[in-house]
C-alpha cells in the first residue's frame, strides 16, 4: 500500500539474483521484483517475451493505474484477472472452484489455501498436489501468526 509503483529495492534484488542465476548458467528472468500494479500492468500486454520495451510499456500502464486507482482497486482488478490452476482466472471463479461458495466467505483456511496459486499455480495445485499445497497453506499461517505474534 505504499505509494509508488515501482519498487527500486526489489528491482535491484531481483536484477542481482538474475544476474547471479545468468552467470551461473541457470539462464535469466527467473526472479522478479514487480510490484501488484506492474503485474496487473503486465496482464494488458499481449506480449510474452520478456524484453526491455515490454517493462517499459508495463510501467507506463503501471504509472497510469496508480493515478486513477486506489490501491485497494488495484488489488481488487489483480485478484480477478490472476490464474489460479485448472483454468481457473480471478478470485471469485477460484473460491467457487475450490470452495463452492462465494469469496466472500472465504475463511483464513481458504484463503491461506489459494494465495500459494498466485505464485505457482501448478507447484501449489491443491487438486493435483493436495499434501504440498496443504504443507505451503500450514507455512502461510504459522508466518500469519508469528507475524501476529
Amino acid at each position: 500500500y505504499q505509494p509508488g509503483c515501482v519498487r527500486l529495492k526489489s528491482v535491484l534484488r531481483a536484477a542481482g539474483t538474475n544476474l547471479k542465476s545468468f552467470f551461473s548458467g541457470k539462464g535469466l528472468y527467473r526472479y522478479g521484483g514487480s510490484t501488484i500494479t506492474q503485474q496487473l500492468a503486465k496482464t494488458f500486454i499481449n506480449d510474452p517475451k520478456k524484453s526491455l520495451k515490454r517493462k517499459f510499456r508495463e510501467l507506463r500502464i503501471a504509472r497510469v493505474l496508480e493515478r486513477n486507482f486506489v490501491k485497494n482497486d488495484i488489488l481488487e482488478m489483480y485478484l480477478n484477472m490472476i490464474y489460479f490452476g485448472n483454468g481457473v482466472y480471478g478470485l471469485k471463479a477460484a473460491s467457487e472452484t475450490y470452495f463452492d461458495h462465494d469469496y466472500e466467505g472465504l475463511t483464513l483456511d481458504e484463503s491461506a489455501m489459494l494465495v500459494p496459486f498466485i505464485d505457482a499455480p501448478s507447484r501449489y495445485n491443491v487438486l493435483k498436489d493436495p499434501v504440498t499445497a496443504q504443507k505451503r497453506q500450514q507455512q502461510l499461517l504459522e508466518k500469519l501468526a508469528a507475524e501476529k505474534g
